[in-house]
């Protein structure tokens, strides 16, 4: 209320400031049927049906202190929401979406390693801040799930993947890895089929001197 005085002073201040021959009747009823036709038109705007994409963050809790998070669960997920302009204001204002808590115990299978959210548990979590008259018409991305261990690993060493030539009359003598190994988190399953770790794709050609890069190691699920 403060502030829509305060701008009605402004306009009384605005229009007070002009010249007596500018303001007449006839201008001050033009203006006050053009601010009420605008505020019809922008009623009607937002009693209209609308879709909108909103981001929900998510946030996995209860995750034991021994527990070694291999593979994350997403961070972010964004969800169409389907409802009259008026809602969906309300959304991208006041009543923004919450971030929803995904419990580490309810869906971390340890035998497996493995966690699976259903999409319909996320959705259900967010119905519950929104209007009953709400929809959501999409959901984004269509899988949920996170790998984890218990403190399980394998030292392996690093090879190099990729293409690396020479020039002409030179041969590649050797190469090194800073780190020579890495240490691989996993269930047993997996750590049993893991026996190295390559870099991603290198592609170097025709060099004729000692070369350093910084690589990064291509990712396991």
């Amino acid at each position: 209320m403060h502030n829509a005085s305060h701008i009605l002073q402004l306009v009384r201040d605005f229009l007070l400031g002009l010249p007596k021959r500018i303001i007449s009747k006839e201008f001050l009823i033009f203006l006050f049927f053009l601010a009420l036709s605008a505020i019809f038109w922008l009623l009607m705007s937002l009693n209209g049906t609308y879709e909108k994409e909103y981001p929900v963050a998510l946030r996995l809790t209860g995750v034991p202190r021994n527990a070694v998070i291999t593979g994350p669960l997403e961070d972010t997920v964004y969800v169409t929401i389907r409802d009259k302009g008026f809602q969906l204001l309300a959304y991208s204002t006041s009543k923004s979406i919450q971030p929803v808590s995904v419990p580490f115990s309810a869906y971390a299978q340890k035998d497996t390693g493995h966690g699976n959210v259903p999409i319909g548990d996320i959705k259900a979590s967010i119905y519950l801040q929104l209007f009953k008259s709400s929809k959501i018409t999409q959901f984004k991305p269509g899988k949920l799930d996170f790998y984890f261990n218990f403190g399980l690993s394998k030292v392996v060493p690093v090879r190099m993947a990729g293409t690396v030539v020479p020039g002409e009359s030179y041969y590649l003598s050797k190469v090194e890895f800073w780190p020579e190994k890495v240490t691989v988190y996993a269930n047993r399953h997996l750590l049993d089929k893991v026996h190295s770790v390559s870099t991603e794709n290198l592609y170097i050609t025709n060099f004729s001197d000692t070369l350093y890069r910084m690589v990064s190691l291509k990712s396991i699920r």
